[in-house]
Order: structure tokens, then sequence, then C-alpha cells
């Protein structure tokens, strides 16, 4: 944003026009009118869902006051990507009056036709041609926060620039500049190695009870181009993805100013969305996204008390699988109680979405699905969830007469179960033929000691980092208010 605001201060003055194909980036639009300049739009044409731009209309809007042109391509928010032909006619126009052209091309990677870049006015101009382009590390190399750019402009401006940064941010922070210079030397084999990593782990210690996947926290974390290569990735080794999505009202806001042709609908573009994809919450997806989701086969794994504790919202658990959904249950480190009882979490599920009065949205059953059927699929554990020949030997056991203890007569166990069954009731989990736990006791360690054991270093240790607990307050702030003002999402 700072490269727009300088190169616009440096062509134009109060009364000048800048003249600026819309839709466009609103912030465009302020910075030219806070250097006292006058933004001219011209509408672009929108036909059978493509934007695309009149160069006669354009010229038309070119006036004895106009001091530039801003060419936004790949263009945010519209997704208009100018052909080099179409480039070279901008610049033709630009010539002859001797306009500026600003040349914001932040997305240039961001193309999906097999090309290395989109078209630039760099294939198009002469070295005497006044174009000024502004670029930024974030997109591309997926440093989102570190608020970097840089401008390219002729050698005479070098002073010019010199002094408006030196009264505005007095320069870029050392170590974002060695960010900068690792994302330059280091970026493009970025997003092989980390793909290269998951399939050296894989490769290691994958097996009938271990799925690997790749699992990127979430689209805000990464760039466009580690999603294309996740989506290639996953379709060439069969490898599943986990993700987070839409799982805060400010993770929805992010993805509607990021891709504003739909987050959801550029995956599917891409390739992502297929049955190898699982997507932990959605608490904030519109209908018209998990029908894509549907339709693609993708699972969403749902985590009601995670949700709730973090004060995200709830997810349309019964409109997702009205939608066809397939719908997991999840607990994401954050179960009601804080002790991951999935059973206790089964029937928060259930009682928040299976309807309300006499109208029944989700059954138990299908509840009971969702934890026993469809989270093996988010897993990559093979076909299970039944009682039936061929089926995986993994079986949970509770006590039917401590579920009932106080029982005056018969009760459905399925009703029993979603009314107080939690962890307390298990008598035996069996996995793969195998006892996992006995008797509320976990076989094969003494999960007890282990968990007094940490617990006693964690204590030790806290009087050697006194410091850090004394600053955790404040450092707790500083990075809420970095997320909610800067990034705007978490």
């Amino acid at each position: 944003m700072q490269a727009v605001q300088i190169v616009v201060r440096m062509v134009t003055g109060p009364g000048d026009e800048v003249v600026i194909p819309t839709p466009a980036w609103p912030n465009v639009g302020a910075a030219i009118g806070v250097a006292g300049a006058i933004p001219v739009n011209v509408p672009m044409d929108y036909v059978q869902g493509r934007f695309s731009l009149d160069l006669d209309r354009l010229a038309a809007a070119i006036t004895p006051k106009t001091r530039a042109i801003a060419i936004n391509s790949p263009a945010n928010p519209t997704g208009w990507t100018a052909t080099k032909d179409e480039l070279a006619a901008i610049l033709a126009l630009a010539r002859k009056p001797g306009l500026w052209i600003i040349a914001d091309e932040i997305y240039a990677r961001f193309v999906y036709d097999g090309s290395a870049r989109a078209a630039s006015f760099h294939d198009v101009m002469e070295p005497e041609d006044r174009v000024l382009f502004v670029q930024t590390f974030s997109k591309n190399w997926a440093m989102t926060g570190w608020r970097v750019g840089w401008i390219e402009a002729p050698p005479a401006f070098g002073q010019v620039i010199e002094n408006l940064i030196q009264y505005s941010t007095s320069g870029v922070p050392v170590f974002v500049q060695r960010g900068a210079i690792a994302a330059l030397d280091e970026g493009e084999p970025f997003v092989a190695e980390q793909i290269a990593r998951v399939d050296a782990v894989a490769a290691a210690i994958a097996g009938p009870m271990v799925d690997v996947q790749y699992a990127p926290n979430g689209p805000q974390w990464g760039s466009d181009a580690l999603w294309e290569a996740i989506a290639e990735a996953s379709a060439r080794t069969g490898r599943r993805v986990t993700t987070h999505l839409f799982e805060t009202k400010y993770q929805r806001d992010w993805a509607d100013r990021t891709y504003p042709g739909g987050l959801v609908k550029r995956w599917k573009e891409i390739g992502l969305l297929s049955p190898r994809l699982t997507l932990a919450h959605c608490v904030w997806a519109r209908p018209d996204e998990l029908e894509m989701i549907a339709e693609a086969g993708c699972v969403i794994a749902t985590n009601t008390s995670s949700n709730l504790a973090l004060r995200s919202g709830l997810a349309p658990v019964a409109e997702m699988a009205a939608r066809g959904c397939k719908v997991a249950l999840g607990v994401d480190g954050q179960a009601f109680d804080e002790d991951d009882d999935a059973l206790r979490e089964l029937r928060l599920l259930w009682s928040l979405h299976g309807g309300w009065g006499f109208d029944q949205t989700l059954s138990p059953r299908e509840a009971l699905a969702m934890a026993l059927e469809t989270g093996r699929i988010a897993l990559g554990a093979p076909a299970g969830g039944q009682l039936a020949e061929g089926q995986a030997a993994d079986l949970l056991i509770l006590d039917r007469a401590a579920l009932d203890e106080d029982g005056l007569m018969p009760v459905d166990p399925l009703e029993l179960m979603f009314a107080r069954a939690t962890r307390r009731q298990i008598r035996e989990l069996i996995v793969d033929g195998r006892s996992i736990v006995a008797h509320g006791r976990v076989l094969g360690v003494d999960l007890d000691s282990v968990h007094d054991e940490l617990r006693g270093i964690y204590r030790a240790g806290i009087a050697d980092r006194a410091g850090l607990a004394a600053a955790l307050p404040a450092l707790e702030s500083a990075v809420t208010r970095h997320y909610v003002t800067r990034l705007g999402c978490c």
C-alpha cells in the first residue's frame, strides 16, 4: 500500500486526474484522493461471468488533466488479466500525451494457464517508457504480515522515493529486509520442499494404523501457489489433505477480500476439492459453498466444543447433512471440559443440531454415523463403523449397567447413550483386534504416571521462565491487536 501511495505522490498533485479501470481495489482511489488528485473510474464490461476492458472507453477518459493510468493486472477484485496486446495498447495510449502508468502486478503469478506469470508491461515497454511498478512479497512468497514490497522506477526517482519514505516509515526494518532476501533466494523451492517433507515422513512411518496427510493450517497462512501444489500432490499420490476453513467470521471476511470470486470455487478450479480433502469447522460456510463441498465428496470435521470455547459460532451441521456433505465428529484439541471426551462431544453435537421442538433435523443414529463412519474417512482408515463381516475389527464397548445404574424399565440403548454417556462408561476399546483401553485405563503405557511426570517437569520449569510469564499478558494483548487490526484474521 505504501508503494502505491509513493508512486501516486511522485507523479500527481492537487487537481490532477488518474484513470482507473473499475471495479478496483478501493485503496488505490483513496491514495489518489489523499494526494489531492482525482480518480477517474472507467467501468469494465462484465459478460458471461468475465470482466473485460474497453480500450476506447479508457482512451475517452483521458483529459488534459490526466497524469497517470493505474492498471492492476491480474486484478483484485475482478480477476481480469490483461493480455500482452492489451498492455501494448494501453502503453500506446499513455505514450502520446506522456502519461505515467502505475502498474500493480502483485498477483502476476496467480495465473492458471500453464504460464509462469501473467503478461507484464515489462514484456512490451521500452527503457524510456513511463511505467512505475509496485510489488509485494505477501502474495507470491506467502509473507502476509511482513508488510514489505518494492517499487520499480527510473533512476531519476531514487532521491524522491527516499525522501517520501524518510518522512513516512523511515525505512524497512532490517530483519524484514533479510526475510525478503531469503524469499528471493530460497522462496522458489519452498513449496516443493514442504511437500517433499510430508512424503518423506509418510515413507518412514505410514502404514495400516498411521495415515500421513498434507495439512496446511488454513488458507490465510498459505499462498495460492501452495494450494495448487498441494492439490497436484494429493492427486498424484492419493494422499489426503486436512485444513481449517471458515472457522471464524474473521477468516470468512479475509477469504471474501482475498478471493472475490470465491475461495471454495477457486479450490474447486485447481482440483483441491475432492474426496481426499477434510475441512475442519466450516462454521461460516455459505449454502452454495456447502453444495460444492458435497458435490466434490469432501469431509467436513465439525468441532462443536472448540467453536464454543473460541466463540467462533455454531456450524450449520444439520444443513451440511441436508445438502449431502459428509460430516465427521472432531474436538480440535478443545473438548467441552478439556478432557477430549468424544462421547460427550457427540451428545453435545446432537443436542445443538438435532432440531428444536418436534422438528428433528438430525437423528441420533445420523450423529453416531458422523463419529463412527465418516470420521474414519477423515483419518484415512479403512471402512468401518458397523458390526459386519469384512469391517475393521474396531469396537467401543460401553458398560450398560453403569449407564443405567438407576434403571427402572427398559430404555433404548441409543437413547441412553445420548442421554448420559461419557468416557467413564467405557468398558473396553478394541482397535484392529487389539485391546487398547480396559476398565477406564489405557493398556501398554502407564498414562497417569506419564501425566504426573510431565506436570512435574512443567511446574519445575516455571520458575526459570518468570520473565516470560510476566510478559505474557502484554504479549497476548499485542498479538490480538496485530491479528485484528493488521491481518484482520487468525
